[in-house]
């Protein structure tokens, strides 16, 4: 496995605990425990991507640079990359 396919493994592991985490708050709002989860799965979560985007370029579209126009559409799309 590439370091993509591994990134990409690591952005789903991180999204699913984000996502998991803001279930549980929803129905445990005072949890500090959860509380404190959150935060370092958001910051690790917010790294991955950050990394992902500098090397292959942006997930979603609200992760763009729009420093220098739109970059969403400059990079491959995925039915040009490998599989």
């Amino acid at each position: 496995m590439n370091e993509k396919n591994t990134l990409e493994r690591q952005l789903l592991a991180y999204d699913l605990a984000f996502w998991d985490t803001v279930l549980y708050l929803d129905t445990h709002p005072d949890s500090k425990e959860a509380l404190e989860y959150f935060d370092r799965v958001r910051e690790e979560r917010d790294d991955a991507f950050e990394r992902y985007d500098r090397l292959y370029g942006p997930l979603e579209a609200g992760l763009s640079d729009t420093s220098e126009g739109w970059e969403w559409v400059k990079g491959a799309w995925p039915w040009e990359t490998e599989a």
